[in-house]
């Protein structure tokens, strides 16, 4: 039964005409197009690339791959088909061929640019036969991370799934020293399981949001330019040349429109203007000026950055009160009293991996992370096994009454106050 192509507009009213099922006496079934695969081949000469209607080579025939076409051809409708390309028992046309483009393996080059070694060759005389393998011992030492500017898009099923099957969920802790490894051994596992299950993309300019009546006139757009591409019909051509005209005229008054706003909103009361006015200046480079303080003027980045560091030194001291001697006596006499009497020791409440869950889906996705890195948004994607790590970690710091050394380190950003 020979097939029809129907070609309507995307409308609600069109689409019921999947829901036809005879039309007459005769029974019919209405299909979406499939979409075709790989590249197109000639009709004429059966090569690809290329249509048949500007092809200037020699006729074969897909069936018998003789030189003549479809109409001249004499074959015997018993007599096997033979390939013309690969010379093999089907037509031409098989997507089997090995000729065919899409079934050719793709080769796949090492390169030994990032390092002097990043692999090694090695010829191991294994086999009994005249064949000789090649072994390539790649190093993992000369991958690096991504750059600065990249974004990150984790992959929060594969993030669990690595760390299911690469962190303990029960670590063997007993003193201080184990803690610390854990810890470390936490630390390494959530990067290596981040880094893996992410893909890094550069975006270079801001995402502009474009209007849904400018969207509705894209996807008309691209609906006439595919239909052209197949049809070539020089109306849709004419059409589609009008709608790309209008679509840029669109966009330009869009942006034009939001930059008026952003200037109208800016306003040097707020700093608005000021940071609008840094924003598009050409020269990026914040020039910190000098700093006084009893010593006199520092100009120098050195100087700076000691001055910053003795700050920071002094500003994290004991707050200082008056000592009293006696006082001082008295209270450890007491204390030591009490331990005496109560020589059962006595620990804090444990926690338990519920009430750690608890805490983390109370967490704030736009909290910056620490010195370790780790964000809010992945503890909340972190496996059950990683949660009772953490539980048994917790847990091990109140029974030891000690505190992780890795813990008490901070991230401290300078922020210099506007002139």
């Amino acid at each position: 039964m020979p097939l029809f192509l129907i070609t309507l507009d995307k409308t609600e009213q069109n689409r019921a005409v999947h829901h036809v099922t005879d039309i007459g006496y005769m029974k019919v079934k209405v299909e979406s197009l499939r979409p075709k695969y790989g590249p197109p081949q000639c009709f004429r000469c059966q090569g690809f690339f290329h249509s048949s209607k500007f092809c200037t080579r020699a006729p074969r025939y897909v069936k018998c791959a003789g030189e003549h076409l479809a109409k001249d051809c004499v074959k015997p409708v018993d007599q096997k088909p033979k390939c013309c390309l690969c010379e093999g028992e089907h037509p031409a046309s098989f997507l089997g061929c090995p000729r065919n483009p899409r079934n050719k393996v793709e080769k796949e080059d090492t390169t030994t640019k990032t390092s002097a070694k990043p692999t090694q060759i090695v010829h191991p005389s294994q086999l009994s036969s005249d064949h000789n393998p090649v072994l390539f011992e790649v190093s993992l030492d000369i991958f690096t991370s991504p750059a600065l500017g990249t974004y990150s898009f984790p992959n929060w099923y594969k993030f669990q799934e690595i760390l299911t099957n690469t962190l303990p969920g029960n670590p063997r802790i007993s003193n201080p020293i184990d803690i610390e490894n854990a810890i470390k051994n936490f630390n390494d596992c959530y990067n290596n399981a981040l880094s893996h299950s992410s893909t890094f993309k550069c975006i270079n300019k801001p995402l502009l949001s474009i209007p849904s009546f400018i969207r509705d006139k894209i996807k008309a757009k691209n609906r006439i330019r595919k239909a052209w591409q197949i049809t070539k019909n020089p109306l849709l051509k004419s059409q589609l040349n009008k709608m790309q005209k209008d679509i840029k005229k669109d966009l330009n008054n869009h942006k034009n429109n939001k930059w008026n706003e952003l200037l109208t909103e800016a306003s040097p009361d707020d700093d608005s203007l000021y940071k609008l006015v840094k924003s598009i200046s050409k020269n990026k480079t914040f020039h910190v000026p000098p700093i006084v303080d009893s010593m006199g003027l520092h100009y120098s980045t050195e100087d700076k950055v000691d001055l910053f560091a003795d700050s920071l030194e002094s500003s994290f001291q004991e707050n200082p009160e008056p000592c009293d001697d006696d006082f001082i006596d008295h209270v450890k006499e007491r204390v030591d009293n009490f331990l005496s009497r109560n020589s059962r020791r006595h620990t804090a409440p444990l926690t338990s991996p519920q009430e750690i869950m608890d805490i983390i889906l109370q967490l704030s996705n736009k909290k910056a992370p620490g010195k370790d890195g780790i964000k809010n948004i992945a503890l909340k994607a972190l496996p059950l096994n990683a949660i009772t790590n953490i539980t048994k970690i917790f847990n091990s710091c109140l029974q030891q009454n000690y505190f992780p050394q890795e813990w008490k380190h901070a991230l401290i950003t300078v922020i210099p106050k506007p002139v």
